[in-house]
């Protein structure tokens, strides 16, 4: 069970993997909401998604999960393990695996999402020895739709991408709008265009606060809730780079091999950065860091507010004209 898209992302290596050793395997998914499913829906290996909307949805849920049995249910990594075992018993699977279930087991905390989903189903697929990347499996239209989005919204040249939220339950991850505002002042005044991304529950604040602070000129563009998930991962392939939070569209980036400079605050890079070796992470070393799911509850946020636009702007600079794995802390 998934809870959002960069969940979905972090996990398809583990995937990849189990459609390697299990040649004709269907995978189905339970989710939180469908647009994790977007990522994969084109994968040789999907199967059928259920979306879980609440308590009410568990007999029919139980009902989808053993018609027929399934074979292998995997719990990727996150979940609480009471959660998990009760996922195990309802669904009757031959075998599971997953965070507290037998056989596969994730490491330690300090550990990658990537490399924890890895090791959940290690006993059950040979390993090879290059493990898969992140990925998300796009159609010719999908690309077709990312070309034509461009032409029509952008000038050619340099562009760089923006993601400015993450999330409206996840708002304790964001860096301050100020901030993305200021950078975006200095891409615009050096020639460079901006895509700025948006999901759907936040694209109507997003999209005001674009024609607010950086007007309605033609380079400027907004990819929002009329824009599809495949659609953006092709609009994130043809950018130079992205800056943005700890978020979904940060992974669907790094999928497609775009650099990511990404300000991390409550969560932990080492498990939650973005996959690759061409990012910045930008972060404070406070004590009270990481803190995820605590810092849900921080009302100051710290090591957000403390980011200042300079040390950023430093990193942005830094993966245009050096890719490379850094971190970046004021």
């Amino acid at each position: 069970m998934l809870g959002g898209i960069g969940n979905m992302v972090l996990l398809t290596p583990a995937l990849q993997r189990l459609a390697e050793a299990l040649p004709g395997v269907a995978v189905d998914a339970v989710l939180a909401s469908r647009a994790p499913w977007e990522v994969v829906e084109r994968a040789p290996f999907a199967g059928k998604p259920f979306v879980l909307s609440g308590t009410r949805d568990l007999l029919r849920l139980t009902l989808w999960l053993r018609r027929p049995r399934i074979d292998l249910l995997l719990v990727s990594t996150g979940h609480n393990p009471r959660n998990a075992a009760r996922l195990a018993l309802l669904s009757g699977a031959r075998t599971v695996a997953g965070e507290g279930l037998a056989p596969g087991a994730a490491p330690g905390r300090r550990c990658h999402e990537v490399a924890a989903n890895l090791a959940i189903v290690e006993p059950v697929c040979p390993e090879p020895s290059t493990p898969p990347a992140p990925r998300v499996w796009t159609t010719a239209d999908d690309e077709e739709s990312a070309d034509r989005f461009l032409a029509e919204r952008l000038p050619d040249g340099p562009r760089v991408a923006l993601h400015l939220g993450c999330g409206a339950n996840m708002a304790y991850k964001r860096w301050p709008l100020e901030g993305f505002h200021e950078v975006g002042r200095r891409l615009l005044a050096r020639g460079t265009s901006l895509l700025v991304i948006a999901g759907p529950d936040e694209a109507a604040e997003v999209e005001s606060s674009v024609r607010e602070v950086w007007g309605n000129g033609r380079r400027v563009a907004v990819a929002g809730a009329g824009v599809g998930l495949r659609t953006k991962a092709g609009l994130l392939a043809r950018c130079a780079a992205l800056l943005s939070n700890d978020s979904g569209p940060m992974h669907l980036a790094a999928a497609v091999g775009t650099p990511c400079v990404a300000v991390f605050g409550p969560t932990d890079p080492a498990r939650f950065g973005p996959w690759g070796s061409s990012h910045r992470v930008v972060e404070r070393s406070l004590p009270c860091r990481p803190c995820y799911p605590d810092g849900a509850r921080c009302g100051e946020r710290p090591c957000l507010a403390g980011v200042p636009v300079s040390a950023v702007w430093e990193a942005l600079q830094a993966v245009s004209q050096n890719p490379g794995p850094g971190t970046v802390r004021p």
